[in-house]
């Protein structure tokens, strides 16, 4: 009897979903454009293994800079950012490394220097 009580209440369980917490990761960071066009035109961010899509983006300070938001789910992401054009036509599309969103601020400059894309990036904890 013991073991048949033991048996149901195991296999319940198992068989009970788990609520887990669903947490989202908002990523979030500045770009300024030091380039001779001065303009972003958009930020397209690519998610490895989730849904990709344009950043919402505001300008700050000037056409310039750029504060951009984007919800990645927390997973590693690289932005593509098009650098004068029009937002439907970008005459250039530079291409970041990969991030890994840990909590942190994305401040992201873009620099062309002798004939080629230059973007360093800085990143700053999150308040």
């Amino acid at each position: 009897m013991f073991r048949k009580l033991k048996s149901i209440i195991f296999a319940t369980l198992l068989l009970t979903p788990t609520v887990m917490p669903i947490t989202s990761l908002a990523t979030s960071g500045t770009i300024t454009d030091y380039t001779p066009s001065g303009y972003i035109a958009g930020v397209w961010v690519e998610v490895k293994g989730g849904d990709s899509g344009w950043a919402y983006i505001r300008p700050a300070e000037s056409r310039q800079k750029v504060s951009w938001y984007y919800d990645t789910d927390g997973l590693p992401f690289c932005l593509h950012i098009g650098i004068g054009g029009s937002p439907e036509k970008w005459d250039y599309n530079v291409h970041t490394q990969t991030f890994v969103d840990d909590g942190k601020r994305f401040y992201i400059d873009v620099y062309y220097q002798a004939g080629s894309w230059f973007v360093p990036s800085r990143y700053a904890v999150r308040s």
